[in-house]
């Protein structure tokens, strides 16, 4: 489109990935080069001494062990940020705090929960509660526990961070949310460490294995390396990405137009998973009111019954998880059909059963407790 009708495509991203440069590798020739709107970003980076990364990668550790390093690593007056890569470890984590909140181990703090395990409108009024601390000068320290939900646009600002092992993109977006405005010092670290082998369930080799030779170079690395790491890490992705499949889905579905092809294409795979709907509050009980009655009106156009249906499912996603399919074999969850006879493709937590299937510091779980992985 560029080439041809002269659009212009400007990408706005906060760790440049290489993608043109990846389209070039797979296309097999070389276009034009982008243009940098911003030549000198270098030096603005170069002057910033927020953060940095200390890797702590060389061993695994289990839920456990971390504590114990955040024990060693944090200090009292610090608000925390902890970021790993399943619920499931989440869940540990916050739980590990929790119980020494209680005991006194922990003390004078407050401890959040953030994943997607938790409906979107919960998830906002915990950032918009942690916000509220963390902007607090006399307020109690904060440690949030989350998944990758953080890395979402989540405007945060934490006095040291911890990551799981990720891609290198991640971990600097995890760094982002730690000293962000620059007023809490200098150089704030960023704990990354192992937990188990989680990450493996979630970002592909190539990326752990390059994150990982990148950090076993360095003790530390202050924020002005950031670029040049990153530049480095995307460019060995670039040169060692296996290209096969992205290169047979252009030649087979997009320069022959195959729209059944391409319409088989996920970019991030949802194939056995299940939407559920929480009716967690007057609102929620509204909107599911609103949709039986929409869904059942006789009289209303087609176009305009899609488009209030649209418009309601939307308000009705801010209640909503998604989980594994495979989790619902042996549950009693209900389907929306047994509501009020109404059909719907997403299952069903009623306000009586709330407490059976939501926990409301953690979020979704099954009749044993255990959260659904997603």
């Amino acid at each position: 489109m560029a080439e041809y009708y002269g659009t212009r495509f400007i990408l706005m991203t906060a760790t440049q990935p290489q993608l043109l440069e990846l389209g070039d590798r797979l296309l097999g020739q070389s276009f034009r080069k982008p243009v940098e709107l911003l030549p000198s970003h270098r030096e603005y980076f170069s002057s910033l001494t927020r953060t940095r990364l200390i890797s702590q990668i060389g061993r695994e550790r289990n839920g456990e062990e971390f504590f114990n390093l955040f024990l060693d690593t944090w200090q009292s007056h610090q608000s925390a940020l902890i970021v790993v890569n399943t619920i499931r470890r989440s869940k540990e984590i916050y739980q590990l705090l929790k119980r020494a909140h209680s005991e006194g181990i922990l003390r004078n703090v407050e401890i959040f929960y953030l994943s997607t395990n938790i409906v979107p409108w919960q998830r906002n009024q915990v950032i918009e509660a942690v916000r509220g601390r963390l902007d607090d000068p006399n307020g109690n320290p904060v440690i949030l526990v989350s998944t990758q939900a953080i890395e979402a646009g989540v405007d945060l600002n934490f006095d040291i961070g911890y990551r799981d092992l990720a891609p290198l993109g991640s971990i600097i977006q995890t760094a982002g949310r730690v000293n962000r405005s620059g007023e809490r010092g200098e150089l704030c670290p960023v704990y990354v460490m192992r937990l188990g082998d989680d990450a493996q369930y979630i970002y592909g080799s190539h990326h752990l294995n390059w994150t990982k030779k990148l950090l076993d170079m360095y003790e530390e690395i202050p924020e002005p390396l950031f670029p040049s790491l990153l530049f480095d890490y995307y460019q060995k992705l670039a040169e060692h990405l296996p290209m096969d499949a992205s290169r047979d889905l252009w030649n087979e579905a997009v320069c022959r137009l195959d729209l059944d092809k391409l319409n088989e294409f996920q970019l991030i795979e949802t194939d056995g998973v299940a939407d559920v709907f929480v009716e967690l509050t007057k609102e929620a009980t509204k909107l599911a009111d609103e949709y039986e009655r929409v869904m059942t009106a006789e009289n209303m156009p087609v176009y305009e019954k899609e488009a209030v249906l649209r418009r309601i499912t939307t308000a009705m996603s801010q209640y909503m998880v998604q989980i594994r399919a495979n989790r619902l074999v042996n549950s009693q969850l209900a389907e929306f059909v047994t509501r009020g006879g109404v059909k719907g493709n997403f299952f069903w937590v009623s306000p009586n059963e709330v407490d059976k299937f939501y926990d409301m510091q953690t979020g979704f779980k099954d009749e044993g407790g255990e959260a659904y992985l997603y």
